[in-house]
């Protein structure tokens, strides 16, 4: 009965989450609740579902790719990727996907807490530093950013932008692991090691690799291939109501390490003691020794 509820509300969600999406960008209210209402109410998950699961700007597109790839078996023709592989908080694409043919793949950013209870989960991560760099360009280029990257970062480390904190984000998908199935992918490796990854994500997932189609896929999932055709990933394509959307600018560099340009001194050393207290016990050295 609730769910039948909340159906009939959903037209209703859809115009205040709208409004919201308005109001809560300029003053950079947190976001980090509204998602789960959106889910809720038009959303039933199934156990053949794949959720590829990240903070913003992780490599949630560029694994996107692969898993559409792996499941096309080498597929360009799609005029984006949103329409397969749907976020499910954007309420716009939420017609579609009771017709995804199975398995449904999708992409969120929901925290461990508000993600729907079934199926499989790809958890994309990647250095904080890195993530607030790239985030703080998307800001530019998509939210109409006004402020240095130094105002920018410091809300970062708050958790004050959309999405909430990165480190509590990471952490409660590190620490809730062994109850769920979850392969964690790391950008850095997708870097160094494409192929090994996508058979790690093909044999996590079942989707068929043929080794016949692995020169494809790697064209096609590698960085260059996707900046080229990056209109077929661009988020401002698709949702023309973003605020201050220029396109061409959603693929940016996909390198690791891009924070050294930037931040130096202070900034390095309170990301250093936000991850010590939030992360010291998510298994995550990698990420803290690239710091010494």
């Amino acid at each position: 009965m609730h769910r039948i509820a909340a159906r009939l509300l959903y037209p209703l969600m859809w115009v205040i989450s709208i409004i919201y999406r308005v109001l809560a960008l300029p003053f950079k209210i947190n976001q980090h609740f509204l998602p789960l209402i959106r889910v809720m109410a038009s959303f039933e998950p199934r156990e053949s579902d794949i959720y590829i699961v990240s903070y913003p700007k992780s490599g949630t597109t560029w694994v996107q790719q692969i898993l559409y790839q792996l499941k096309t078996g080498g597929d360009m023709t799609f005029s984006h990727i949103a329409k397969e592989i749907p976020h499910i908080e954007e309420p716009r694409l939420h017609q579609t996907l009771e017709t995804l043919e199975a398995p449904r793949i999708f992409k969120t950013h929901l925290t461990y807490k508000q993600i729907p209870k079934k199926g499989k989960y790809i958890c994309v991560l990647r250095h904080g530093m890195d993530v607030a760099v790239s985030y703080y360009h998307h800001y530019l280029c998509h939210n109409e950013y006004q402020h240095s990257f130094d105002h920018f970062y410091r809300k970062f480390l708050a958790g004050k932008v959309a999405f909430g904190s990165w480190f509590e984000h990471v952490r409660d998908w590190r620490l809730n692991a062994e109850q769920r199935d979850v392969l964690y992918i790391f950008f850095e490796d997708l870097l160094t090691d494409l192929e090994g990854n996508l058979r790690k994500i093909a044999a996590f997932t079942g989707l068929p690799l043929q080794d016949e189609n692995m020169p494809r896929l790697l064209e096609y999932c590698s960085f260059s291939y996707m900046k080229d055709h990056q209109i077929q990933f661009d988020l401002g394509i698709v949702f023309l109501l973003e605020l201050g959307f220029r396109p061409g600018h959603f693929i940016r560099k996909g390198e690791k390490e891009q924070w050294r340009e930037v931040l130096k001194g202070p900034a390095e050393a309170d990301f250093r003691q936000r991850f010590d207290a939030s992360l010291k016990d998510a298994n995550l050295e990698r990420y803290r020794t690239c710091l010494e």
